[in-house]
């Protein structure tokens, strides 16, 4: 892999990212029910920057490391778990909740009323555990300075073996 430059940004990331989180405040304030129209959807945005800030400066350096076969495992087993700690335990028993004036107020009923950022989250944390795993052994195994591995050399050339 190329370590001269790590940190070369993926326009479409941010441009879903803009995207969802308009979507998220219309969904809000227009669609979700009216008890629950109250406030942002501060937790879907927060969802948003966690995921699409890495992938907007990483996802180029990393895409051709992730091991696609085991990433959908990981999330399989995140869902899995998920479900059961969350679903039939900790929302049914009050061991664990949710402010709701910071949801988007869509709530899976079947599932103790569970907000749906949650298994938005369940997609989304083995992707950036994934991506973030790869970007720092990338970071660590570059033979380049630290600024040449971030940001590329000034000439745009690099005199440093490659990876």
């Amino acid at each position: 892999a190329d370590t001269r430059r790590m940190f070369k940004p993926h326009w479409d990331s941010l441009v879903y990212a803009v995207v969802l989180i308009v979507g998220a405040i219309v969904v809000k304030k227009f669609l979700a029910l009216p008890e629950n129209r109250e406030g942002l959807p501060g937790y879907f945005i927060f969802e948003v920057c966690v995921l699409f800030g890495p992938t907007f400066v990483l996802f180029h350096s990393v895409k051709d490391l992730i091991n696609w076969r085991a990433m959908g495992l990981s999330i399989v087993m995140m869902w899995l778990i998920s479900v059961i700690w969350e679903a039939t335990l900790a929302l049914p028993y009050g061991w664990w909740g949710f402010h709701k004036p910071m949801m988007l107020g869509i709530f899976i009923r079947g599932w103790s009323h569970l907000p749906i950022e949650e298994p938005i989250l369940w997609t989304l944390a083995p992707w950036v555990t994934a991506m973030m795993y790869e970007a720092v052994r990338l970071f660590v195994s570059s033979q380049n300075s630290v600024r040449e591995t971030l940001l590329g050399s000034k000439s745009g050339t690099s005199s440093a073996t490659q990876v």
